[in-house]
């Protein structure tokens, strides 16, 4: 995958936009299936996306929070005022208590936060699937006699070569999610939060849950590397803003096929600009934009190895690219915390950057 691209932080209107904001109304077939105007189907299925990276990154937000520094510094207090007291005491049952209440409140907002991420990345699934629906509105309902129910299938009829040519291209970021999104739809698996308490602030991120041979609960070797003898994670960092990136590719590779086949077809190019005056700005594509321009560079031990997306705000507009050289930033110390849920059977763990038991 590789993708370079400005947005206008005003209003994040991409060139895909335009370009459907463009067609001409004779060229368009929504209404023999019926669908929606492909507009209509990007501005719903980009403003999905949209809400649950602002919902993510708030929740992020919260995760590190002074509110949930503090709870758990209290938490540690507790615990070693617990150690000296009497068991059967009633101090004793106060504070139990007390710490019960602490966890369950963090729990919540740890929850909450893999619940928006895997909603994020649950939409940007969403979204691809969504780009077949757009693409069938510019062919006929004739050109494809068979009852077909999904709508990529239906464009792989319709025009072989134009289907192998943009799935190929999408699956090079596709190939990337799915895996993760599949495993937790279909194979029962869990995303669990992982947390780095570093010298240089904390980084938060997640591991997929698999199961061995052996019946131990362990990061999922299909997604997950090892790094030096350890299972790893994945840090919210790097992946959110290499899945914004994913996202501006898919609607630039998107615009790019759309753009070829009517050139070809009709002998026209669309153009891929505001024809009809100046863009409204929106207030909540201004803070999005903001939001994205704000993701720490503090990642994970092992991705400093790895390639990075970059997103920058360069005189109003949002330069979003990927690939880019890793950020060296890497802390020199930190404690991880690894929270995992348990299932009631399984009593073997392995867990990320931790060496594993002999």
């Amino acid at each position: 995958m590789k993708v370079s691209c400005n947005i206008n932080k005003h209003n994040m209107n991409t060139n895909l936009y335009y370009l459907l904001r463009n067609l001409p109304e004779n060229m368009l077939y929504y209404k023999e299936y019926p669908l929606r105007h492909p507009l209509a189907i990007y501005n719903i299925s980009t403003n999905r996306v949209q809400d649950a990276i602002s919902r993510f990154i708030i929740s992020l937000h919260d995760l590190d929070s002074d509110t949930m520094d503090k709870d758990e510094k209290e938490v540690e207090t507790l615990r070693n005022v617990l150690a000296r007291l009497s068991k059967d005491s009633q101090e004793t049952n106060d504070i139990k208590n007390r710490m019960k209440y602490l966890a369950e409140e963090m729990n919540k907002v740890n929850e909450n936060a893999i619940d928006n991420y895997v909603d994020f990345l649950d939409s940007l699934i969403a979204f691809i699937d969504d780009t077949y629906h757009i693409i069938k509105t510019l062919f006929p309902s004739k050109s494809v006699e068979k009852s077909i129910i999904f709508a990529d299938k239906w464009i792989k009829k319709a025009d072989y070569s134009l289907y192998t040519s943009y799935k190929t291209q999408v699956n090079k970021y596709r190939d990337n999610l799915a895996p993760i999104v599949n495993k937790i739809k279909h194979n029962h698996a869990r995303m669990r939060l992982i947390s780095f308490k570093t010298n240089l602030g904390n980084s938060f991120g997640y591991f997929i849950e698999s199961i061995d041979y052996n019946s131990v609960i362990i990061p999922d070797p299909e997604i997950h590397k090892t790094f030096r003898g350890m299972h790893t994670g994945i840090s919210f960092n790097r992946d959110l803003k290499f899945n914004v990136a994913g996202f501006f590719y898919i609607c630039e590779i998107l615009q790019q096929t759309l753009y070829d086949f009517i050139k070809n077809k009709y002998g026209i190019s669309i153009p891929l600009r505001n024809e009809s005056g100046a863009d409204n700005n929106d207030i909540k594509a201004e803070k999005l934009a903001d939001q994205l321009v704000a993701i720490s560079d503090l990642y994970f031990p092992d991705e400093y190895q790895k390639f990075e997306s970059k997103i920058i705000l360069e005189n109003n507009f949002l330069s979003i690219s990927y690939p880019n050289q890793p950020t060296m930033r890497s802390f020199l110390q930190g404690r991880v915390q690894v929270h995992f849920g348990g299932d009631g059977v399984t009593k073997s763990f392995q867990m990320p950057y931790f060496m594993p038991r002999p």
